[in-house]
């Protein structure tokens, strides 16, 4: 264990604002982003699939003025708004319409309504990395390595609004708890509330449960394929990595 590492877990985005510009605001060396229904996962699977690059915006306007930029063909426009594809864009926040055919070498413009504000939020970040159950083994193993050099690492869950999320705060605390049992940290940093299952059918049931699984069960039954694909740990080893809001696969 380096005594100068420190890992922060940031279950809420009113608390990484307090982090962010309260008295003492400071810079982590890596932000770990989670946003488990959605945006994580299916960034993932983005890059798991040979996605070239992702770029987060706060709102729909910016990514679209980002587009304008860029040749055509090279670019897909991402997001959703209360869970639905935004009017116009070429891909919602489905794990499964991110398929190789679709994302392959074109660069995700992002904007959502959680995980994108949250990746905006931690660009002051020296690196960037995405987070989810659909990588955990790995995002734990690219933490412990940047945990031995000292430094700082936030675990940062995207939450729901500017609350937190069930499944958010389930993830980083599975993460957290990963590098308690490695030694890499003595003790959590927050409250204890029980890690969850990590079986796939009871990881599923759990987020179908959350308050999050329920709204998006309650706009349409199909995003339960999206909770099924959410609930696969460990599915890949690709950890998304970058900064500045800007991040590339990490396999």
């Amino acid at each position: 264990m380096n005594p100068q590492a420190l890992v922060r877990a940031v279950h809420a985005p009113s608390d990484l604002n307090r982090l962010l510009q309260g008295p003492g605001a400071s810079a982590p060396d890596v932000a770990v982003v989670v946003d488990v229904l959605r945006a994580t996962t299916t960034l993932i699977h983005a890059f798991a699939h040979g996605a070239h690059a992702a770029r987060a915006f706060a709102t729909a306007e910016e990514a679209r003025a980002a587009a304008r930029t860029l040749p055509d063909g090279s670019f897909l426009l991402c997001g959703e708004q209360g869970s639905v594809r935004i009017p116009g864009f070429d891909c919602g926040n489905s794990p499964g319409e991110f398929t190789p055919a679709v994302v392959r070498g074109r660069t995700l413009l992002v904007a959502t309504t959680n995980g994108a504000p949250a990746l905006v939020r931690t660009r002051c970040a020296r690196r960037q990395m995405l987070g989810a159950f659909v990588n955990l083994s790995a995002v734990v193993v690219r933490v412990r390595e940047a945990l031995q050099g000292g430094g700082e690492v936030w675990l940062v869950a995207a939450g729901k609004e500017n609350g937190p999320a069930a499944e958010d705060t389930a993830c980083v605390q599975a993460i957290e708890a990963a590098l308690v049992r490695a030694g890499c940290v003595a003790a959590r940093s927050g409250p204890d509330a029980g890690e969850v299952s990590l079986e796939p059918a009871a990881l599923e049931r759990f987020l179908s449960g959350t308050e999050h699984g329920r709204a998006m069960l309650a706009i349409d039954p199909v995003f339960a394929q999206d909770i099924a694909d959410a609930a696969q740990v460990d599915r890949f080893a690709v950890v998304p990595e970058g900064r500045g809001g800007e991040l590339y696969g990490g396999g």
